[in-house]
């Protein structure tokens, strides 16, 4: 009796074991007919454009307007002016009588001119979050014009992505390194290293 209840309870085990699998597979193969389905509706030429404007924010307080020309929908060239904030270390008099200098902290804005180009791999769909994404490669250079200018040269990484529902409308995020010089009338340029990161919000037009 024993060893037929055991053969009973095996065999059940087995039928339960074999019919989640079969359910699992069911479903991970009905996600997967459903996503190339979807894939199959999309339209990927139907995202971007030609030209682009945009706003957007980066390191080091910049924000300014970048507008793009896409030469293809893998390859595009931008040019922006921007804001720049910078904290300059000034020296000043006075006639103390224990001293006669300080150092002191002024806030100073110049306008930055950036741009690059962009070299973007294939678009592909993300079902979960329905939105269409790309990445790709970004150069980067600029140069400020204040009282103590700067320029810098970056390479990174660029991301770009698309509501199913709004062809137009993209979000771009980019992250790389690179070198800044801060040039001074009174010394050589100084190179210091550079994380560049930009928030870009951009409209195509068609």
């Amino acid at each position: 009796m024993k060893k037929i209840t055991l053969l009973i309870t095996s065999l059940f085990i087995v039928l339960f074991t074999f019919s989640q699998e079969n359910q699992n597979t069911i479903i991970q193969t009905n996600d997967s007919i459903n996503s190339e389905i979807t894939k199959k509706e999309i339209n990927f030429d139907e995202y971007g454009g030609k030209f682009s404007t945009g706003i957007a924010l980066g390191g080091g307080g910049i924000i300014g307007i970048p507008l793009r020309f896409y030469f293809t929908p893998k390859f595009a060239i931008e040019a922006g002016a921007y804001l720049r904030p910078k904290a300059l270390h000034c020296h000043g008099y006075t006639f103390h009588p224990f001293y006669d200098s300080f150092n002191f902290w002024d806030i100073s804005a110049g306008v930055m001119v950036a741009g690059g180009t962009i070299i973007y791999f294939k678009k592909y769909y993300k079902s979960r979050r329905k939105k269409i994404k790309l990445n790709g490669i970004s150069i980067k250079g600029g140069q400020s014009f204040s009282y103590n200018p700067e320029s810098f040269f970056s390479l990174g990484w660029a991301h770009e992505s698309f509501r199913k529902n709004n062809k137009d409308h993209s979000f771009i995020f980019e992250l790389g390194f690179g070198v800044l010089l801060e040039h001074n009338n009174y010394s050589p340029p100084k190179g210091l290293p550079l994380i560049y990161w930009k928030l870009h919000w951009n409209w195509y037009n068609k």
